[in-house]
């Protein structure tokens, strides 16, 4: 994890996901099988959108409108959904 990148409230600016999870898309859902811990997830769409644009170059701002556009939401609650689906990746460990 790059140190110099953080919020205030010590949060990565461009969240990057754990690359040894593996990930399982689904019709509606995915499964992702986390090896580190022998655990299995089950992601929504939203949830595994977010999770797919974790890949370091994304920061929240930018998650959080693409979540918008991409499910016609408001900003305000894109926001709200990032800013709660990354701190659930962070609590499950699936964050760098």
């Amino acid at each position: 994890m790059d140190h110099d990148r953080q919020t205030s409230d010590g949060s990565d600016d461009a969240p990057t996901r754990r690359n040894d999870v593996n990930v399982h898309k689904l019709d509606d859902e995915a499964l992702l099988y986390d090896p580190a811990h022998g655990a299995v997830h089950r992601f929504n769409t939203s949830t595994l959108f977010v999770w797919d644009l974790c890949d370091g170059t994304n920061d929240r701002n930018t998650i959080a409108v693409a979540l918008a556009q991409r499910f016609a939401i408001e900003p305000q609650q894109a926001q709200s959904n990032v800013d709660r689906v990354l701190m659930h990746l962070q609590t499950l460990g699936l964050l760098d």
